[in-house]
């Protein structure tokens, strides 16, 4: 998979984009349907998913921060499951 990485002058300017995630589901993001295959349990999936299809930032064990230019780390928060799981 080709990455066309989103490349950020500014903290600001990263977070402007940022804002743009807001209120949106994992599943939108979710182009591959690793949601479907793949166990929520592992504690990575979400963030990697984040990491790919919102940043488009190739996924990798690269000890660098993920946006090394400004010294930022990419960080996905954990989140509650719903025991009426919608789709």
């Amino acid at each position: 998979m080709k990455f066309k990485m989103k490349n950020f002058n500014s903290i600001s300017e990263l977070l402007e984009y940022t804002e743009k995630i807001k209120g949106k589901k994992f599943r939108e993001f979710d182009k591959d349907k690793k949601l479907d295959v793949t166990s929520l349990n592992d504690k990575g999936l979400l963030g990697k998913l984040i990491e790919t299809e919102f940043y488009k930032y190739p996924n990798n064990s690269n000890a660098k921060a993920d946006f090394d230019n400004l010294g930022v780390e990419l960080k996905v928060t954990g989140f509650k499951k719903n025991k009426r799981r919608k789709r």
